[in-house]
């Protein structure tokens, strides 16, 4: 037996002991004393979905295995395969060549998202949608179920599970592989995203998972903070971490779940609104690496009266790395025991940057300082002090952005509030603090313009005349 219910050790332990009662707190109590010593694997823990308390791998080796299978070739071609079939009823293409599985499921995905634009991703989509489209790894509930029920050591070890003939396999299945799943959360081989279902089918919400042991290093032409269009700018906030004492490796996955629940989410719910809206925000594409993400957002616009509808692109990139990352935002001012998180937002500088701040970038900002709250009440140790900083967008724009200058966002805040419209950096740049802070910048008493009567350079048209007969 591999793995055990509690049913089924106290089953057991009855029969051994000629029919003595056995209380359920006693089986706990010695497995997590066999637990301390290595000798199985028990958790006393509770998820929102899953008791990890209800059953116990008594085969460390055998659950190695069990892991071990999200990441085999094999596997990857049986999820593949069923991914295909599930979005195409009758598929013509070659299934022996990736280029083509990849480009089919790309068209499918692009289909139901422009059929569906009204309505949340499914999760499977989802989860094609950031293989094909994305370096990002990610499977669902379905793909696990798909992998575990094709192993038959998996299949034997299902049906030693419980005592005899109190579930049926389909039962125990799913209640053993609702385990794993749950087991891998805990030890961070799955990072879940909950996306939210529509509302009208009454569904609930769906739960991807992310594999970050799959990621990909950085290609070396993902980002630049330079920008080649002068109406363009880049802002960058930090938090810097000092006196880091425990790796940050499951941070960035964090966040990424984090950002893509709330942005997903958000934009379901601005596509849904009132068609009196003023703009709408959608997610055009995400990948993500390792230690970083790339999101691009667009921001559809419709003008009040005359119902011209606007678009502006907002590229954001965040990055988590010490000093000695050649993308690490100031970078000359680290020690060793420093690290650093970086978001950044490339788009229109005109008019305070609002139409950085507004299509998506505060959004994703919130979403990053949550998720690192969260992250640090759970590991009181992990770090010492977190410093929030706000890079020079001139210094980013005419240096090198490893010795870019940082503001403390506190001071920015305090300064601003107190009526100074204008800061310096430590390199003595002019700064606009509207445009440093964004939303959170603006006083109660200032009076902005409506979204859609502002410029959007991404929609500029040519003039009809030359320029001489405009004169």
């Amino acid at each position: 037996c591999k793995v055990a219910s509690l049913d089924l050790l106290m089953q057991r332990i009855q029969e051994y002991d000629n029919g003595q009662h056995v209380k359920p707190q006693q089986i706990i109590s010695s497995l997590l004393f066999l637990s301390s010593n290595d000798k199985v694997l028990y958790y006393e823990c509770c998820t929102s979905s899953t008791s990890l308390q209800d059953f116990a791998i008594l085969d460390e080796d055998w659950f190695k295995e069990v892991a071990s299978c999200v990441f085999s070739q094999h596997c990857k071609r049986q999820i593949t395969n069923r991914r295909l079939s599930s979005l195409s009823q009758s598929s013509s293409m070659d299934e022996s060549s990736p280029m083509l599985q990849s480009m089919e499921i790309a068209r499918k995905t692009e289909q139901y998202k422009d059929s569906n634009s009204s309505a949340p991703y499914h999760v499977d989509h989802i989860s094609q949608l950031w293989d094909v489209l994305s370096n990002c790894a990610a499977i669902n509930a379905k793909d696990s179920d798909t992998m575990w029920h094709r192993e038959a050591f998996i299949r034997t070890a299902v049906e030693k599970a419980y005592p005899t003939t109190q579930l049926d396999y389909e039962e125990q299945s799913r209640a053993i592989f609702s385990y794993l799943r749950c087991l891998l959360v805990h030890h961070g081989v799955f990072v879940p995203v909950s996306i939210n279902a529509s509302e009208n089918d009454g569904a609930s919400p769906s739960t991807a998972f992310l594999l970050p042991s799959l990621f990909h290093e950085i290609p070396s032409n993902v980002w630049s903070y330079k920008t080649r269009d002068a109406w363009k700018t880049t802002l960058s906030h930090s938090w810097l971490f000092h006196d880091v004492v425990l790796p940050l490796s499951r941070l960035m996955p964090c966040i990424m779940t984090t950002v893509l629940k709330d942005v997903e989410n958000y934009s379901f719910s601005s596509s849904s609104a009132d068609s009196s809206e003023d703009s709408v925000l959608k997610m055009k594409d995400f990948h993500c690496w390792k230690s970083a993400f790339r999101l691009e957002l667009h921001s559809i616009t419709t003008h009040a009266t005359t119902g011209e509808r606007t678009k502006s692109v907002v590229e954001i990139f965040a990055h988590l790395g010490a000093a000695d990352s050649e993308r690490c935002v100031a970078s000359k001012i680290m020690t060793n025991s420093m690290c650093r998180l970086v978001v950044s937002a490339k788009g229109q500088g005109g008019y305070g940057g609002r139409k950085i701040w507004e299509g998506g970038y505060d959004l994703v900002l919130q979403s990053v300082e949550g998720a690192i709250n969260e992250y640090i009440s759970q590991r009181d140790q992990c770090c010492g002090e977190v410093e929030r900083e706000i890079v020079c967008p001139n210094c980013l724009a005419l240096h090198h952005h490893n010795v870019a200058a940082t503001v403390n966002r506190h001071d920015v805040l305090a300064k601003r509030n107190d009526g100074v419209r204008t800061i310096r950096c430590r390199r003595g740049c002019p700064l606009d603090s509207a445009m440093l802070c964004g939303i959170a910048g603006r006083g109660a008493d200032e009076t902005l313009l409506p979204l859609s009567s502002l410029v959007s350079h991404e929609n500029s048209v040519r003039p009809g005349k030359l320029a001489k007969d405009l004169m």
